[in-house]
């Protein structure tokens, strides 16, 4: 929702105080607190309790102390470290189809968690600049191949609307964003603003108005690079080697720890030079007193010198005692053994050149454009925060805020990890943000969707309510092959055997919507459905939905093309064109098929991957022909096509996926198993064992089956 600012809001000036005006500063976009539907609960299993029984007998324990009926998560550090009351994970990745509705929603929060207003500690953002390559990820493939995974529609879109009018519509977003940010805030809170030569010095200005001037605290500058390839001869401008992190705090009191950076090697040549026999380095220093008597320091003969002395002749003796004192030779002046393993290093100052860049030879490289190093994002947690503390990140991108809250350590390195919040628009960005905090060992965190279609709200189809809805609608169906439907409330469509349903192009679709959907088809002749939406939901459950209806069903993702396409024919229809052509060759996303296989011994049940069916034509359509053929050729077993794959042991439907067994690709270990077991103990009777695969590119496929222990 859009509203316009009063008018004596608008460009009055404040003295001392200028303002940036750009078009459009005067309609500001207001978004409802909607509630969060938590679809999966993540049990690392190389957490520090790796024992999965370990995990059920915990669960079993305190299910009870929640209030949330059925809710199967631990409680056992719930209030304390501010998990919610309701026995939820405090940290929560999110996916969102905006996260202006996400941080609407942390602010006023909802039946399952507090309202965060006030309560975050620390936040780091790195919006999106002003380039739509933020979006594309090069993905790793068998033998050595790469696909370039495209934005997504939900991507596609955040990015047109971000960058429709050019600048003016970035500082809209961020201006609306940077509000609800700052109320998030705790009094001391602090918050750091990632950003490059693109907008950096108009976020200045408008964090200044919004933040406030006298809360600035500096302008940190990031070498990121030390050369690079647009510069030199023939240039245009000089090499960008720099981003710029602007740093505010709400107030004095916000947390600064000094942070510092190891001594370079030449330093340490010609400083520490003296070394112990048991292998220590140490520089010698001055302990005479400064400003001699005048300063109170005392004077006396120590080691057949005299002198004013920094210390007592207590702690002088003492100190000779230890070793620390040592006179170079006869006579010499003594002198301060200064170790150099007991020396913290070179306070960190405004600029940071000893942070390097992610690149494809970095051992955290995942082929994520924006990817920030863990380095830059520990520092920044390490000086502005506390152990406990609550960080949060809503430009989440690859996952390294909430990887680096997870895995901090103090100074003697013993963990001190923050609670995180990580708010992105990718689900790619979110699968690869759960990989990185499960190898981390992370501790159980919540997998969510904030959007229109969060559980606990009845679907209303909004687009019946819209003038242009059939007319989009009727577009969409012949974009995809079909022919409009004008009898039904949810059917738009039919191709050949099949319905079809156009869902929503902002979101995924719901599961009330697609309850609806099916409910009408089981009505007719047709018993199938295809549902065209932006994004299919990450806990998409199609056996189940199929067996409650009796209704064969294909969720289809909406891509981009699509809506050009769409665009296009109502413009020609507008025009009276009769020159439109058949359905454009676009291909819609379907998830994965998964197959398993599960065979129980006495109270033990064991699941086995038996096949992965994935469309490649449809996967790979971004490609040109050359490359989605050499890739398809050099794909040979579809075990290759599995990215990722996780096991509920005992899943109830309505209720989060528990992620409670995963098996994984990372860069380090390819390697992925084929098979799960899990030991029931004296949990028996029926269970629905969920097993959840996501493919190589990112798409999710979920497969139940029902077994019975003892």
């Amino acid at each position: 929702t859009e509203i316009t600012v009063p008018a004596e809001e608008r460009f009055a000036p404040v003295p001392r105080k200028p303002r940036l005006i750009w078009t459009g500063r005067d309609r500001r976009k207001v978004a409802e607190p909607l509630p969060s539907q938590v679809v999966e609960i993540v049990f690392p299993q190389f957490a520090e309790v790796r024992d999965l029984r370990a995990w059920h007998e915990l669960r079993r324990e305190q299910a009870q102390q929640t209030r949330l009926p059925g809710l199967r998560v631990p409680t056992q550090t719930a209030l304390a470290d501010g998990s919610s009351d309701r026995g939820l994970p405090a940290n929560r990745l999110i996916w969102t189809n905006d996260n202006l509705v996400a941080l609407t929603a942390l602010l006023h929060g909802d039946d399952q968690h507090p309202p965060l207003e006030g309560k975050v500690d620390l936040i780091y953002i790195d919006p999106p600049f002003a380039v739509q390559s933020d979006f594309r990820i090069n993905v790793e493939i068998q033998n050595g191949a790469t696909d370039e995974k495209m934005p997504t529609l939900i991507e596609e879109l955040a990015y047109t609307d971000t960058w429709k009018e050019g600048l003016d519509s970035y500082l809209s977003m961020m201006r609306d964003r940077l509000e609800i940010l700052k109320r998030l805030l705790a009094p001391a809170g602090s918050i750091y603003v990632h950003c490059d030569w693109h907008a950096g010095h108009y976020l200045k200005v408008l964090m200044d108005e919004i933040i406030g001037y006298e809360n600035f605290r500096n302008e940190v500058v990031w070498k990121r690079s030390s050369a690079h390839s647009d510069s030199g001869q023939g240039a245009k401008h000089l090499g960008r080697l720099h981003d710029t992190l602007l740093y505010y705090t709400l107030s004095e009191d916000a947390p600064l720890e000094p942070v510092y950076k190891p001594y370079d090697e030449k330093y340490i040549r010609e400083n520490y030079k003296h070394r112990d026999p048991d292998g220590r380095v140490y520089r010698i220093d001055n302990i005479q007193g400064p400003g001699g008597a005048s300063k109170g320091n005392p004077q006396y003969e120590f080691l057949g010198v005299t002198r004013y002395w920094r210390y007592s002749r207590e702690t002088m003796e003492r100190l000779y005692r230890e070793g620390r004192i040592v006179q170079m030779s006869p006579g010499a002046v003594p002198q301060y053994k200064r170790y150099l393993d007991e020396m913290p290093g070179v306070p960190v100052q405004s600029v940071w050149d000893d942070v390097p860049v992610i690149n494809n030879r970095s051992n955290e490289f995942l082929g994520f454009p924006t990817q920030k190093p863990l380095a830059l994002l520990q520092r920044i947690i390490a000086a502005s925060s506390n152990p406990g503390d609550l960080v949060l990140d809503a430009f989440a991108g690859s996952g390294t805020t909430a990887v680096a809250a997870e895995t901090m350590k103090d100074a003697e390195g013993k963990p001190a990890p923050r609670r995180w919040i990580a708010i992105d628009c990718g689900k790619f960005a979110i699968h690869i943000t759960r990989k990185r905090l499960i190898e981390a060992g992370a501790t159980p965190f919540a997998v969510e969707n904030i959007g229109f279609y969060a559980r606990g709200r009845e679907w209303r189809d909004l687009w019946a309510e819209q003038p242009s809805a059939k007319v989009y609608r009727d577009a969409m169906v012949e974009i995809y092959g079909g022919t409009p439907v004008e009898t039904f409330a949810h059917l738009h469509g039919r191709k050949g055997t099949r319905w079809i349903h156009v869902g929503p192009i902002d979101g995924p679709v719901a599961p009330s919507q697609v309850e609806a959907v099916l409910s009408e088809a089981a009505a007719t002749d047709l018993h199938a459905v295809d549902i065209l939406s932006a994004d299919i939901p990450i806990d998409w459950n199609r056996g189940d939905a199929e067996s409650r209806h009796g209704v064969d069903v294909y969720a289809k993702t909406i891509p981009a093309a699509a809506i050009d396409a769409v665009r296009d024919r109502i413009r020609r229809k507008r025009r009276k064109d009769d020159a439109i052509d058949d359905a454009p060759e676009i291909h819609f996303f379907s998830p994965p098929d998964v197959e398993v296989g599960v065979s129980v011994a006495g109270d033990s049940a064991t699941v086995k991957l038996l096949r992965l069916t994935v469309d490649l034509e449809d996967c790979l359509s971004t490609q040109d022909p050359a490359k989605r053929a050499e890739i398809k050729r050099r794909i040979t077993d579809w075990r290759a096509l599995i990215d990722y794959w996780a096991v509920d042991w005992d899943y109830r439907e309505g209720e989060p996926f528990q992620n409670d067994w995963q098996s994984f690709r990372t860069r380090k270990n390819p390697e992925i198993a084929m098979q799960a077991a899990h030991s029931y103990g004296n949990d028996r009777g029926e269970k629905r064992i969920a097993v959840k695969v996501t493919d190589i590119f990112g798409n999710d496929g979920l497969k139940v089956a029902r077994v019975v222990i003892g």
